[in-house]
């Protein structure tokens, strides 16, 4: 069943690299102990991106496509709102009118009333301007300065690296965190972004 939320869109702080542990070992001495997570390994994750599409995140996790809308850019952040869930299998109206139109890219003729995963990672396969890379995360998460923060081991395609993301409502909360963290002078880099750098699509 396809739904649009409606959850509060956060600001969002990610960087990539492999010399983040100093900020990671921050995150875990500074977190809440009640909001602490272990470390988790998450289902793997296929990211579909195209050339023409820098605001729309869009990924498959558990046979659900979710896409993630980048609304503005304030203070160096990104503000993000969930705009479309769903499982599949998905009408061909909803991929036409709502997932298409999300890689800003000319939706394929859809015959069929209704598409199963691998029916429509078929369709995107067979579209020249569009690329799908799987991802691997292993995510600790917890809570400082009243920011949720997450450190992951990932894999982009077959490309390791180290990532970590703050994310809240509150910009002033976010900032006064990347301080706490040692990040302040990072770059703040989005999955669309570093997946494109990884696959050198820019």
């Amino acid at each position: 069943m396809e739904n649009m939320l409606t959850n509060d869109p956060r600001f969002e702080f990610r960087t990539f690299g492999d010399d983040l542990d100093t900020s990671i070992k921050l995150m875990e001495e500074l977190c809440d102990p009640a909001s602490k997570r272990s470390k988790g390994v998450l289902p793997d994750e296929i990211y579909i991106v195209s050339k023409e599409n820098d605001i729309n995140n869009v990924k498959i996790r558990n046979s659900k496509l979710e896409i993630k809308t980048l609304t503005q850019t304030s203070k160096g952040l990104e503000q993000w709102k969930p705009s479309f869930s769903a499982k599949f299998p998905i009408s061909g109206t909803v991929l036409n009118e709502f997932v298409f139109p999300a890689f800003m890219v000319e939706a394929p003729l859809l015959k069929k009333q209704e598409y199963r995963l691998e029916e429509f990672l078929r369709e995107v396969e067979a579209n020249s301007r569009l690329y799908m890379i799987k991802v691997q995360k292993e995510r600790f998460s917890c809570i400082v300065e009243n920011v949720i923060c997450e450190a992951s081991n990932i894999v982009i395609g077959n490309k390791k690296m180290l990532t970590v993301c703050c994310e809240s409502v509150n910009i002033d909360d976010i900032k006064r965190t990347l301080d706490c963290l040692k990040l302040e002078n990072r770059e703040n880099i989005n999955y669309i972004q570093q997946i494109k750098l990884v696959l050198d699509i820019l």
